[in-house]
């Protein structure tokens, strides 16, 4: 992810303490809770691994996280494997 360079965010995982964003771009190595604030307007979604991608809104379902009108500012953006399926091997332990 791209675009939040500079930007404050805080951190769901330390009680919503304040940091500011040093790195060029984000990456997932382990779990990753933030709010963002005063963000820009164009943010940025690198994906990689999987050739399919999965965008999706709720609209007017309701979704517990979201408040009663959100949804129509709400999207996420998944790396998928659809098209060509992946097959798995099952291994059992003894």
């Amino acid at each position: 992810v791209e675009g939040l360079h500079g930007v404050n965010y805080l951190d769901q995982q330390k009680n919503r303490t304040r940091f500011t964003d040093h790195d060029k771009a984000i990456t997932f190595n382990s779990q990753l809770d933030r709010l963002y604030l005063n963000t820009p307007n164009k943010i940025v979604v690198h994906k990689e691994g999987q050739i399919d991608a999965v965008v999706w809104n709720p609209w007017e379902k309701k979704v517990s996280d979201l408040g009663v009108e959100d949804y129509s500012r709400f999207v996420a953006v998944e790396s998928a494997a659809v098209h060509k399926i992946i097959q798995m091997s099952v291994v059992t332990s003894s």
